[in-house]
């Protein structure tokens, strides 16, 4: 059995998410938390969960702050994160945490089982809303072998910045280059990558080993 912990300041959402995990014969809710700080208060050595599922966007102890606090008491902890923001920003420093799970808060719920699964299987799960590609009826896609796409040290270079919490303007600044042509790099990896947000070129410099996790 794995035991499971929600995070979630909405008490009508976390109680119908815990009954609907209940409903599955391999996962049970062993702790409810209306944000960080009440889930810090509730765990302890003899008694935390195997996955935390927690809102990011949580109030008083930041989402992010929780998973560094269970990162660093509990690694062996796994954390599924949602949230309905998908900023680049937000997912660097998620993954800088050890969160190997993000998706949409209003992600359709059917999705939900499998992706635990994945997680646990895999160590990690990205939706295809996060890497910029809404492929209706697909919540698990297949992993592929990513190669670099035959992409040049400037365009790495600048994949690798895009990565860091850098605005795009500082990332010109930082390369010596004009507005204009970071902006030409960015919408060549669009097409190469193909993908369209910036959280697309995170996600996929992390799972090609461009950028660390």
């Amino acid at each position: 059995m794995i035991n499971i912990a929600l995070v979630d300041s909405r008490v009508r959402h976390r109680a119908a998410l815990a009954e609907y995990i209940r409903s599955f014969d391999e996962y049970d809710v062993m702790l409810e938390a209306s944000d960080g700080q009440d889930f810090i208060r509730q765990v302890r050595p003899d008694y935390h969960p195997d996955m935390v599922i927690m809102d990011t966007s949580t109030p008083r102890t930041l989402g992010q702050d929780t998973a560094r606090w269970i990162s660093n008491h509990y690694p062996q902890v796994k954390i599924f994160a949602f949230s309905i923001s998908a900023k680049a920003r937000s997912i660097v420093r998620t993954h800088r945490i050890s969160i190997r799970r993000y998706a949409f808060r209003d992600r359709d719920p059917l999705a939900l089982r499998p992706a635990l699964g994945d997680l646990l299987d895999k160590g990690f799960y990205y939706s295809d809303m996060l890497s910029g590609r809404m492929l209706p009826g697909s919540s698990i896609r297949e992993e592929r072998i990513i190669n670099n796409h035959a992409l040049s040290e400037r365009e790495l270079q600048f994949l690798r910045l895009a990565c860091s919490e850098l605005t795009y303007k500082e990332i010109a600044d930082k390369m010596y280059l004009s507005a204009r042509t970071i902006d030409g790099y960015r919408d060549a990896l669009f097409d190469k990558l193909n993908v369209r947000t910036r959280v697309g070129l995170v996600m996929y410099a992390i799972r090609s080993g461009i950028a660390a996790a």
